[in-house]
């Protein structure tokens, strides 16, 4: 009996590919509506946030989701980054 691939080959394979792009094209239509109906400094605000948060979760997955292992300090350092940017 044939075992179905993990989940890491299901989201690499071109399948994973053509429903992501859609969402890709959706979120950059927003983000250039944004700038033409508010402000570019706003859609950029937004597009920069997206992009660190996009950053820490695929740090955080690294950490606790491969290596497995637990570290509350990581939240400390976010902690400092969040208050160094106030």
């Amino acid at each position: 009996m044939k075992s179905a691939p993990s989940l890491a080959c299901r989201s690499t394979s071109a399948g994973g590919f053509i429903v992501l792009m859609p969402v890709v094209g959706w979120v950059a239509l927003l983000i250039v509506i944004t700038g033409f109906v508010q402000s570019w400094n706003t859609a950029l605000f937004i597009l920069n946030f997206g992009l660190i948060s996009a950053i820490m979760a695929l740090g955080v997955n690294l950490q606790w989701g491969f290596a497995g292992l637990f570290n509350v300090g990581i939240m400390g350092f976010v902690a400092l980054g969040g208050l160094a940017t106030v």
